[in-house]
């Protein structure tokens, strides 16, 4: 038997290395990561609605620019739970083509019409000569460096008279207001946007005229443009319109090409002024005055058939 011990030792090997194998841990079976599926790609932004088409011509006895308005309906007023009184109920209004200036008419604009007799110079706010009339600085016309500033502190009857000598009259308010802020219906001519001196001459802080404390240079405010290309429809001076005023008259007015012919002392003012805050500058937003006042707040803008 002198192979026992030999075969004893195989034995022990090999019981000893199944016990070492017993006493490892199994490795987790493995399994290859599913591809990460990409970010979804973002959703394209809509594109912006085509504006109305632009059409400018330099036209009437005053070569101005000016902008056709196309035929068509609009939306005239405010909604329901927003504005005041008088721009109520909202609602829409077709009117007939109609050209517009695309500035209010500028001082220099205004002399031009002095100068052929068919005007008169207003210098002071109630268009009297006294120089103690309430901040008659505040008149442009006759002031140095303000050619290019709107015609301002003359009343209706002024503002009517140069658009007849330039072959044209002042625009009805409905036309005024479509020429705005077109017909969608918009706060502003430029859009939704909150107001800023970038889009309009208005109320800076606590100071007029983005801080000039007057008017402003007429065109300057591009990116305050009207869907036809107006400038300045909103700030600077409020505007004479062609209307008598009466608060209660769009709630009675026609549906198509309205004009307020009522007898009354009153016209509206639309557009705001230098003096305006971002509520003062809406394109629905109504004021008034008397025919006959000369106020630095107050110029114009004339329009014409096609």
């Amino acid at each position: 038997m002198r192979y026992a011990p030999i075969v004893l030792a195989m034995l022990l090997a090999s019981l000893f290395a199944c016990e070492a194998d017993s006493t490892k841990e199994e490795a987790p079976a493995t399994t290859a990561a599913a591809p990460a599926k990409p970010p979804p790609a973002p959703e394209p932004e809509p594109a912006p609605k085509p504006g109305p088409k632009t059409t400018f011509e330099t036209r009437g006895g005053d070569k101005r620019e000016m902008t056709l308005i196309p035929a068509g309906p609009f939306l005239r007023g405010s909604p329901d739970g927003e504005g005041r009184d008088e721009e109520h109920p909202q609602k829409t209004i077709t009117l007939d083509a109609f050209w517009i200036d695309r500035t209010e008419v500028t001082v220099a604009d205004f002399a031009a019409c002095v100068a052929k007799g068919a005007c008169k110079a207003a210098t002071f706010r109630k268009g009297t000569p006294d120089p103690k009339a309430k901040k008659p600085e505040s008149c442009n016309f006759g002031m140095p460096d303000r050619d290019k500033h709107p015609m301002n502190c003359v009343n209706w009857d002024g503002a009517s008279a140069y658009c007849a000598w330039a072959g044209k009259r002042l625009p009805t308010e409905a036309e005024w207001e479509k020429a705005a802020r077109g017909g969608d219906g918009r706060k502003y001519p430029w859009g939704e946007e909150a107001p800023s001196c970038e889009r309009a001459c208005m109320v800076k802080g606590m100071s007029y005229g983005c801080g000039a404390r007057i008017s402003c240079p007429v065109g300057t405010r591009t990116a305050g443009a009207s869907p036809y290309g107006a400038l300045d429809m909103a700030g600077n001076v409020y505007e004479w319109v062609k209307d008598s005023y009466n608060r209660g008259y769009y709630a009675k007015a026609p549906d198509a090409n309205p004009i307020n012919t009522e007898r009354t002392p009153f016209r509206p003012v639309r557009g705001g002024a230098y003096s305006s805050d971002a509520d003062g500058v809406r394109a629905t937003q109504r004021s008034s005055f008397k025919k006959d006042e000369r106020i630095s707040f107050v110029g114009f803008r004339c329009a014409m058939a096609p």
